[in-house]
């Protein structure tokens, strides 16, 4: 039996605390761009008064909570830009599941990895997939496709469309 200070056992659930709420996902600009969002908020709240004892702590602890509870409840989030200047935000996981489809759709593809990068201010998206490849077919004869078919799927779903798509081959499958 562990005590509520003691850190979980191998064999009590959490198996590497990297693994938690899916954090061996997110890439340094994710944990980045998280943690730039909360010292916004910290920031704007700072400076709308002057003295200590006029800051309302519970509006400044909402906002926090509600940032922290996005991030570990739903992952984390690209912050874009529509054609028209508003701003928007997209879960990070549903941009990578759109990639993955369009991929896995491809036969002797799979994706493996996406990493998510806003790209010009919001206005468009850098992806880097990381592919498994059959060994009978060509990156030469797929790639051209590929790309189109990933930026109309990521224009008709999120928006906006891709700045740049780089395809990096990480293994080669039975296939």
């Amino acid at each position: 039996m562990t005590s509520r200070h003691d850190p979980p056992h191998q064999d009590e659930g959490v198996e590497d605390i990297d693994d938690f709420h899916g954090l061996a996902e997110l890439t340094d600009a994710e944990l980045t761009t998280s943690h730039e969002r909360l010292r916004h908020v910290i920031a704007e709240y700072r400076e709308t008064t002057d003295s200590l004892a006029d800051r309302p702590t519970v509006g400044l602890r909402e906002r926090v909570l509600d940032i922290v509870h996005r991030e570990t409840a739903m992952g984390p989030s690209t912050e874009l830009r529509t054609p028209r200047g508003r701003h928007f935000e997209v879960l990070t996981a549903a941009v990578r599941a759109i990639v993955r489809d369009v991929v896995d759709e491809t036969p002797g593809l799979a994706a493996r990895r996406v990493h998510v990068d806003a790209h010009d201010d919001g206005a468009a998206m850098s992806l880097r997939i990381g592919l498994s490849m059959a060994p009978h077919v060509g990156i030469d004869d797929v790639e051209p496709q590929l790309r189109t078919e990933v930026d109309d799927a990521v224009r008709r779903e999120v928006g906006v469309s891709t700045a740049r798509i780089d395809l990096v081959l990480e293994e080669v499958h039975d296939g």
